[in-house]
């Protein structure tokens, strides 16, 4: 296990890490919503996936603002370009998210005052919510066993947190040193699983963390459960390559044989090809993304750095 950050004893320093992509009204209250904290933050860095609704133009006049303009490469790109980009400047802890995230004023502070109270964290997520105020971005628990050999992904409960393996960038608290053992997301993943391949990489040499007062609202359009076989639009049937090819790869290196024999049956054969022939519509499109995904998938290789 890696080394534990007190902050009784260190100075913390963090960095508030938006990735943006044409969604400038989001952002600007996502930005706000950060800046009221009650537990500042020491930088906010905006990576602007080459936005063309007016964000450049308006982040260009802000002040108070680190921004990194690139190409558009996706979640995973922007996560990768701002995670580095702290790093590099010495920060203890970087406090990741989407551009329409909102986070509640104490979101950051509850969030601080959990790290000496647990072991070894690696990393630490706020409860999330979205508009209607249901659960969403609900991560995965840790239910590996301890030496004694029971569980105790509820050991902390009393401090209100839930030990965790699996988590999304939304409102994601990482660590110093779990980056300095584990690297950077994967750049190439572009969108879909970037942030569970990089939090469960994190998991295997640290302890991962949901704490449950500390709140945020995630203000995603549509249906997050929503599969390529109820898909309707052609250009995003063609993303879910990304997340057939990140999904293989994601469960080829990390799961047991059961559950990628799950995944398979759920994720490929039964919401991918039954329900994408099922649907009439795009099928032969629905059908190609599916199989090609998990075909490069099974040989994806990523460069990490």
């Amino acid at each position: 296990m890696g080394r534990n950050l007190n902050i009784n004893q260190h100075k913390i320093k963090i960095a508030c890490v938006i990735v943006t992509h044409n969604r400038l009204e989001f952002l600007k209250n996502c930005i706000n919503s950060v800046m009221e904290q009650d537990y500042k933050v020491d930088e906010i860095i905006v990576v602007n996936n080459s936005s063309t609704d007016g964000t450049s133009e308006w982040l260009s006049s802000q002040s108070g603002l680190s921004i990194i303009n690139q190409e558009n490469l996706g979640s995973s790109g922007g996560q990768y370009a701002g995670i580095k980009y702290a790093y590099n400047k010495g920060y203890n802890w970087v406090w990741t998210m989407d551009d329409d995230v909102i986070c509640s004023v104490s979101a950051l502070s509850k969030l601080i005052e959990k790290i000496d109270l647990l072991d070894n964290p690696g990393f630490l997520v706020s409860n999330v919510f979205n508009k209607e105020n249901y659960s969403t971005n609900v991560p995965i628990i840790d239910t590996r066993k301890s030496k004694a050999g029971t569980k105790e992904w509820n050991k902390y409960l009393g401090n209100k947190c839930v030990r965790i393996r699996e988590a999304t960038f939304v409102s994601l608290l990482i660590n110093r040193y779990a980056i300095d053992k584990c690297g950077l997301p994967i750049k190439s993943f572009f969108i879909w699983a970037d942030d569970y391949e990089y939090t469960l990489r994190i998991s295997q040499s640290f302890f991962g963390y949901l704490a449950g007062d500390s709140v945020v609202h995630h203000l995603r359009n549509g249906n997050e459960n929503l599969t390529i076989g109820e898909e309707t639009a052609a250009d995003r049937i063609r993303l879910y390559f990304y997340f057939y090819r990140n999904g293989v790869f994601l469960v080829r290196k990390y799961y047991p044989l059961h559950k990628k024999m799950n995944y398979f049956v759920k994720n490929i054969l039964s919401d991918g090809i039954i329900k994408s022939i099922l649907s009439g519509k795009n099928v032969l499109l629905k059908l190609y993304t599916v199989t090609k995904g998990s075909l490069y998938g099974l040989f994806f290789r990523p460069y990490q750095n």
